[in-house]
């Protein structure tokens, strides 16, 4: 007779092997190790989703820098509330999701500069409409006038 097997969460539980024990001690040892199997796989997929949930968010950001991304097109997007996922973001990442979403786009801004565009043009490619507003963000991140940036190239 082929065995019965249940497959929880990697634990792979064979009952046979459960229903062969008579000892007491032998099923409690037996279930704690399966329960304890159980509880490590959830935790680890747990963690694994929270991390692609933020994968699938900066990747979207990457594609979509030169948009206007809010908060609520990012939920959206992840299947998420975006209170929450603007504590994922900063807790997995460090910053906040504007922030970077602003790091994307200066470093973005520097790779068509080092190509030879005009700052003013640059400013609409990566997704910014007020030419001064992009200058301070771009000076935030790279301690750098856009000026000087293209000075140093």
């Amino acid at each position: 007779a082929s065995k019965v097997k249940w497959h929880l969460c990697c634990a792979n539980i064979d009952f046979y092997e459960l229903m062969g024990m008579t000892v007491e001690e032998q099923i409690t040892s037996w279930t704690e190790e399966k329960t304890d199997r159980i509880i490590e796989e959830a935790q680890k997929r747990q963690s694994d989703g929270s991390s692609r949930t933020v994968r699938e968010m900066k990747h979207y950001i990457e594609r979509h820098y030169a948009e206007g991304i809010s908060l609520d097109e990012l939920a959206d997007q992840v299947h998420m509330s975006k209170t929450y996922l603007s504590m994922l973001f900063k807790k997995e990442e460090g910053i906040s999701y504007i922030k970077y979403l602003t790091k994307v786009r200066v470093d973005k801004a520097m790779e068509f500069l080092k190509q030879g565009y005009k700052a003013k043009d640059v400013c609409g490619m990566v997704g910014y409409h007020d030419y001064k507003y992009f200058s301070t963000q771009f000076k935030n991140i790279t301690g750098m006038t856009l000026d000087n940036y293209k000075k140093s190239l």
